[in-house]
């Protein structure tokens, strides 16, 4: 890790004025931005188990959440 970047991160953190606050991570960022190979992004990966004789659960992808209104079992 770089020294340079963790000594602003610390500063950042303890600045109570916003402008100077701002300005001392855009300076983190850049050197960020400029050492940083590549961003790994978060890519979510769930499995569910559901049983068979369960039909009519819909799934949204976006909120990953089911609706169970049309919920039957068979």
């Amino acid at each position: 890790m770089n020294a340079a970047f963790n000594e602003l991160v610390k500063q950042g953190n303890a600045e109570a004025d916003v402008a100077k606050r701002r300005e001392i991570f855009q300076s983190a960022n850049k050197i960020l931005e400029t050492e940083q190979p590549a961003t790994a992004l978060y890519n979510p990966a769930d499995l569910w188990l559901i049983k068979p004789n369960v039909r009519g659960l819909a799934h949204e992808g976006v909120l990953d959440t089911f609706h169970i209104g049309e919920v039957s079992f068979q």
